[in-house]
């Protein structure tokens, strides 16, 4: 069609009738905000943003020094891989066990050696009761009751021939429960009589135990797909759950409502009043290896994925990817979060100890031990002073300058 000089022409209008469509088609739709997870009766896959709020920056605030390097041959002993590490709860005490069966005492402030406690086997796990009166070390197939001021044994518990793996004191300081390699039960014991309280009974070697805040339930599992919550008054089963997964850590909300257990498929999140509607978040992610709950329950952090470890933080209300924090690519051996939930700690097998700031995501701290791994890291009570040891031995304490 031609047109004259004088009529109008119709093409320009037809452009922007199709500019306009092509943008009100690629205006986003908003999307509802996700339930309450109290209200949520079915599984919700929680959201993994295509680009996730991160910093992955390494230029860092340097907010931590090296305050102790508490060595156990620099007093005449000598020094052994570490296995076990923990605070009491007044800050003022760190207690490690190592290879060849020594619990070491040391005093916070000064760096000097309270209590050197032998035993005749190597210490796999150790816990501080809540009171700060009792610390449980795992020695072969025993536990050792020890009195945390004194340093004198109270008793010795003998298992039933397998090596403890691992202990747990519950909040209340009143029972340990214990497992070892090889047996396919648990057992919990009392602090106050030494007796044996409860038997929990699986078909395969049981992996971890997790106490409920309120030490009335015990959760277990074995490296198979399930997780056996038990009440601990009679020692009867509550619950069976099960996940696509081989169930790799465990640990309750701090308010003890949800249950969180990370397994070789993700990680599952149970609501405790509602076991049977099924879970009520799961994650998909490459493993779930390590799992923690923030102090207040809001959050959680995993590892995410490994060789090289990944680490992410989720908000567990509105079931989003918070942060995922940078790292060097090492190979994680533990994470652990300040009891402020300020800071995220971890240790690494390339020999550092990274700290990261939970308000911003940013990595903060880094510091490094003279050998490659940084197997454990342990938060004071106050938030203030992060215990990381390595495996040969050395036990350092980093202080925070903010």
């Amino acid at each position: 069609m031609n047109y004259s000089q004088n009529e109008p022409s119709h093409f320009p209008f037809l452009i922007m009738f199709l500019f306009s469509f092509l943008i009100f088609s690629c205006t986003p739709t908003a999307i509802p905000p996700s339930p309450s997870i109290t209200s949520t009766p079915q599984p919700a896959i929680a959201t993994q943003p295509a680009s996730p709020t991160t910093t992955i920056e390494l230029d860092q605030e340097e907010v931590m020094q090296l305050w102790h390097r508490l060595s156990p041959s620099d007093f005449g002993l000598e020094d052994h891989a570490i296995f076990c590490l923990d605070w009491s709860p007044d800050g003022s005490r760190v207690a490690a066990g190592d290879s060849i069966g020594s619990l070491i005492v040391w005093d916070a402030p000064s760096g000097n050696i309270i209590h050197h406690l032998p035993s005749d086997r190597r210490i796999l796990d150790c816990d501080w009761s809540g009171d700060g009166e009792v610390i449980v070390s795992a020695s072969g197939p025993d536990l050792w009751l020890w009195d945390a001021v004194g340093g004198l044994p109270l008793d010795r518990l003998s298992g039933i021939g397998g090596l403890i793996k691992g202990v747990t004191i519950s909040p209340d300081s009143a029972m340990v429960a214990s497992w070892a390699a090889g047996e396919k039960s648990g057992r919990v014991w009392s602090i106050v009589t030494g007796e044996h309280l409860l038997a929990l009974p699986h078909t395969h070697e049981l992996d971890r135990l997790a106490w409920s805040p309120d030490s009335t339930a015990i959760a277990s599992s074995t490296r198979e797909q399930l997780v056996t919550v038990w009440e601990i008054t009679y020692g009867q089963k509550i619950i069976e759950l099960s996940h696509n997964g081989i169930v790799l850590d465990l640990a309750w909300s701090p308010d003890g409502l949800l249950l969180m257990v990370g397994h070789s498929e993700g990680l599952t999140i149970w609501d405790a009043r509602t076991w049977a509607e099924g879970p009520i978040m799961e994650l998909g992610v490459e493993s779930a290896r390590t799992v923690e709950w923030s102090p207040d329950g809001e959050w959680i952090a995993i590892e995410s994925s490994w060789l090289p470890s990944t680490i992410e933080v989720w908000d567990v209300m509105n079931q989003t990817r918070v942060y995922s924090l940078a790292t060097l690519g090492g190979y994680l051996f533990d994470l652990s979060w300040s009891p402020d939930g300020s800071w995220l700690a971890a240790g690494f097998n390339d020999s550092t100890v990274a700290i990261w700031d939970m308000k911003t995501g940013i990595w903060v701290g880094i510091g490094r031990h003279e050998t490659d791994d940084v197997e454990l890291a342990a938060w004071s009570p106050d938030s203030r002073t992060l215990a990381t040891a390595d495996d040969v031995g050395i036990v350092n304490l980093w202080q925070l300058s903010q």
